[in-house]
């Protein structure tokens, strides 16, 4: 598989929920459908961009900007929303 791309990205987003009590994280754990109570966050959304082979890329941001969230998906340990 021959590509002008090392990563390439396309409309990424990952979505967090944000429970008003304990109970309703639960109930998101155990069936992977919000409760009306919660409200998203999106720490990264719409995220698209290129990655040529042999680029050196640098990830920055203040705390909190998703950058380690970014990586995890590229590295496939968490999936994307």
């Amino acid at each position: 598989m021959s590509s002008e791309y090392a990563i390439r990205v396309r409309g990424l987003g990952k979505c967090y929920y944000h429970h008003a009590r304990a109970l309703d994280r639960l109930f998101y754990q155990l069936s992977s459908r919000p409760p009306s109570r919660s409200r998203p966050f999106w720490a990264l959304k719409d995220l698209s961009f290129e990655i040529a082979r042999g680029d050196t890329v640098g990830v920055i941001g203040r705390n909190g900007a998703g950058k380690s969230t970014l990586l995890e998906i590229i590295s496939s340990t968490l999936t994307p929303t």
